[in-house]
Order: C-alpha cells, then sequence, then structure tokens
C-alpha cells in the first residue's frame, strides 16, 4: 500500500470485491486512503500490525464475511484508541441488525445497495471527527443511557428491542425496580421510526403529587401533544391515583382512528406486570387491557451477573477515570443478590470511589459496602437456613474457581453423597434407595456405579 497519513486512512472489510472498489472510490473522492481485507482474518491481521497503517479515521464493515461475522470486527474497532468511526454495512435491513452493530459501538449503518453520497458524507464526518482533540468527539459509547451487556439474558434484550421497535401498538416494559427499564424504553424509541420525534415521560410520582394539588390533567393532556408522532412513556400508571389513570384512559380512547402521525406510542415501565396490578385493584381493567398489548421483561441484575465486569466499566466510567478491581473484588461482586439491581450497583461503585481514593478496588473494601446495602446479607443468609452445607460449598467452589472440570466435579461429589445417604438409610437395599430419591431401580444403580458405589439389588 502507498504511504498514508494517520488519522486519514479508511479500513474496508468486505468479502466482495466491487464492493470494496465502490468505497474505495467515494472514500478517495473526500481525501481518505484506504486499506482492504477480505475476511476477518485479513482484517484481524491489519489490526494487530496498526505500525503500517498508522490510525483508522473509519472503518466499514460488511456483516457477513466467509469466515463468520463482521460485528466481532466492528466491536475490535470501536474499542481501539484513537476511535474510528465505525460503519456496519448489511444487504439485509434488519433492526435486530442495527440494535446488535449498536450495542458493539458501531456509529452508522449502510444498507445495501448504498448511495455514494452517503459514504462520502460519513468519510467527511470521520475526517472531522479525526482532527478534534482527543475525548473531543462524543461516541456511542460515551452515552450513559446506552444498554451494557452481552449475557444471553441482554441478547434476547436486544432481539425483542428489534421486533417491538417498528411497531405502534403500546408496548409494556417490566422490570424489577433499577434494571433499567427506562433505558430499555429509550432505546425501544431510538430504534424505530419515531427516533427523530420527541420521547416524553409521565412519572407515577409527578401525576400524583399534581392531583393531590387539586390540578386538572393538563400536564397530562401536554405531555401527549408533545409525544403526538414520538414516544409517550409512562412509568407506573398502576401508582398514580384514578382521576389521572381515568384521563389516561380517556385520551387513549379519543385518539382511536386518528392519524399515526397524530399520536404518541405509548410504552409503559412497570415494576410488576400490569395483570397484578389490575388484579389487586390498582389499575383499572379498560385500561389495563388497553395498555397490555405488547410486552418486554428487563433481566434483574442477578440474572445476567457475566455482564458485571461491563457494567462495571461503564458506570465509573460515567462518574470520571475507571475504576480498578481486583479479580477477587469481581468475584466478590457476583456472589451479592442485588436486589437494587444496576441502580444499586451504581450507587455501590460511587461510594467505593470516594473509599479507594484512587487506589484499586480491594475485598477488604469492598466487603462492608456490601453489608451496608439492602440485602447485603440475603444471600448468606439465606445459606445459614439451609443448614450450613451451601456456605460449605460456596467456599469449596471459591478456592477452585479456575482449576479445570470444576463443575464436573462438584456435581459428581454431591451426586456420591446423595446416593450413598440414600443407600445407607436403606440399609444397602437399592430398590428402597430409589425409592427415597424419586428414582428408578435401573436409574439409580448406573448412577451409584458411576459414582464408584455399590449394594444389594
Amino acid at each position: 500500500m502507498a504511504s498514508t497519513e494517520g488519522s486519514r486512512v479508511a479500513l474496508i472489510v468486505d468479502d466482495e470485491p466491487g464492493v470494496r472498489f465502490v468505497l474505495s472510490r467515494a472514500l478517495a473522492s473526500v481525501g481518505l486512503a484506504c486499506v482492504e481485507a477480505a475476511s476477518i482474518e485479513a482484517a484481524t491481521a491489519l489490526l494487530s500490525r496498526p505500525e503500517e497503517s498508522g490510525p483508522f479515521a473509519a472503518a466499514f464493515v460488511d456483516i457477513r464475511l466467509p469466515d463468520g461475522s463482521g460485528l466481532a470486527v466492528a466491536a475490535r474497532l470501536a474499542a481501539l484508541d484513537p476511535r474510528p468511526l465505525v460503519v456496519v454495512m448489511t444487504a439485509q435491513d434488519t433492526v435486530a441488525h442495527a440494535i446488535e452493530a449498536t450495542r458493539l459501538g458501531a456509529d452508522d449503518y449502510l444498507v445495501k445497495p448504498f448511495a455514494l453520497a452517503d459514504v462520502q458524507k460519513l468519510g467527511r464526518t470521520a475526517l472531522e471527527r479525526a482532527r478534534m482533540a482527543p475525548g473531543e468527539a462524543a461516541t456511542p459509547a460515551d452515552d450513559p443511557y446506552r444498554l451494557v451487556g452481552g449475557s444471553a439474558a441482554m441478547r434476547e434484550v436486544y432481539k425483542r428491542v428489534g421486533r417491538v421497535c417498528l411497531a405502534t401498538l403500546p408496548l409494556v416494559v417490566e422490570g424489577e425496580p433499577g434494571s433499567g427499564k427506562e433505558l430499555v424504553a429509550r432505546a425501544v424509541h431510538a430504534a424505530g421510526p419515531r427516533a427523530a420525534a420527541p420521547l416524553v415521560t409521565v412519572g407515577a410520582i409527578a401525576a400524583t403529587a399534581l392531583e393531590r394539588g387539586g390540578e386538572s390533567g393538563s400536564e397530562l393532556e401536554e405531555a401527549w401533544r408533545q409525544a403526538c408522532g414520538g414516544t409517550l412513556v409512562l412509568d407506573e400508571p398502576a401508582a398514580w391515583l384514578p382521576a389521572r389513570q381515568a384521563r389516561l384512559l380517556a385520551l387513549i380512547g379519543a385518539a382511536d382512528g386518528v392519524a399515526e402521525p397524530q399520536r404518541p406510542r405509548l410504552i409503559v415501565t412497570s415494576s410488576q406486570p400490569l395483570a397484578t396490578a389490575r388484579a389487586e385493584g390498582r389499575l383499572p381493567e379498560p385500561l389495563a387491557l388497553r395498555l397490555q398489548v405488547l410486552t418486554l421483561r428487563v433481566p434483574p441484575l442477578r440474572e445476567r451477573l457475566e455482564d458485571l465486569p461491563a457494567l462495571v466499566a461503564h458506570l465509573s466510567r460515567h462518574e470520571g477515570a475507571s475504576l480498578r478491581l481486583s479479580e477477587e473484588a469481581m468475584a466478590l461482586l457476583a456472589r451479592h443478590d442485588w436486589p437494587g439491581n444496576v441502580r444499586q450497583l451504581a450507587q455501590l461503585l460511587a461510594a467505593a470511589r470516594v473509599e479507594a481514593a484512587g487506589e484499586a478496588v480491594t475485598v477488604q473494601l469492598l466487603e462492608p459496602l456490601l453489608e451496608a446495602l439492602p440485602g447485603g446479607d440475603r444471600r448468606a443468609a439465606g445459606r445459614a437456613a439451609a443448614g450450613g452445607w451451601e456456605e460449605s460449598l460456596a467456599r469449596y467452589v471459591r478456592g477452585r474457581l479456575g482449576t479445570g472440570a470444576l463443575h464436573a466435579d462438584v456435581l459428581a461429589r454431591a451426586e456420591r453423597v446423595v446416593l450413598e445417604e440414600a443407600s445407607a438409610r436403606a440399609g444397602g437395599n437399592q430398590v428402597k434407595a430409589a425409592a427415597l430419591l424419586g428414582l428408578h431401580r435401573n436409574s439409580f444403580r448406573r448412577r451409584l456405579g458411576g459414582a464408584g458405589g455399590g449394594g444389594r439389588s
């Protein structure tokens, strides 16, 4: 490749020579030299040799490559410092792809066949951003409202966002307090065709306070008017006073038959299913039936603990420099129950930043902070109530994490204890022992043989 000036280089990753040619010509017309790769392997090789091409100002990456998904390359590019403008390309215009690409840090999304003018505009944006001082350009990673996490539970959320964001039907976002319902509502709005229109939120506290002050429904009507053509988020409507609920139902009824741009898309955020609130008499049935059409569940933090490292990095970065946690400290966070979910984690990290005073966060620093949190001793209490065996098992596991086939070892040891105890209680009679455990005799015998035991038939 000819000599290129650092930060004026674009990387093109696509297996189609024609696409690479068109892109390189369009980008060259705005002053960008191009480096090309036809596969993930070739792109990875280029990224491992930055001294040969200098930092990239932009990267155009196709999703479908011969050796895998280009999203993996896009994610690696988005993590570079300095960070290029990352553009994902695809021939399949699906919102799921757009959501996934955005989550991984992509700046934009091109659908093939694309207009050369769009490519040139992105190239100029990349050059402009490359000329900025470090930290001056805003990126998706800088967004405090960004959804974070690559766990299976969060991948289901991203897929669901991709399915429901194009709809105009009411959506209920369910999740425990602090789990991120509001962020998911924002993501649905941002991923859909109403993204450029207003997103307006009506909260339960404001609604209740207004009514207690003798206000009419004018504030709700004003929020409805502002959100027309956009999205109106209704926070915890089951907690609203009846007059406000009745006003909302009247507004929904009056919008029947009204052209789509003249009414808002409704998203409800609720800490419990609306059916439960309806059954308990806190939400009128007619209103519940109008709101409960589509549902998206946000998992609590305890169901996606593998996201903790990413969440810690994201949350701490928006409070200043990233916190440094030891491996033991991160493992301690993973053992907490997190009844307050991500909000509680953010509060803990804020406290840890103060206590650490610039030093690494250790187990010794975290333990008293965790114990002071609501539910801080819930897991230990549960183990104590179980007779202490769960705590003993937890200590056994903690001492051997990373030592090999720990999962299989623990299961084998537990099964051997269960089988031997049942066999001893039955005096070695396998038929009786199997009955004590709710197993068929043949299954018991096979398991006992695998565990190295014996006994009478």
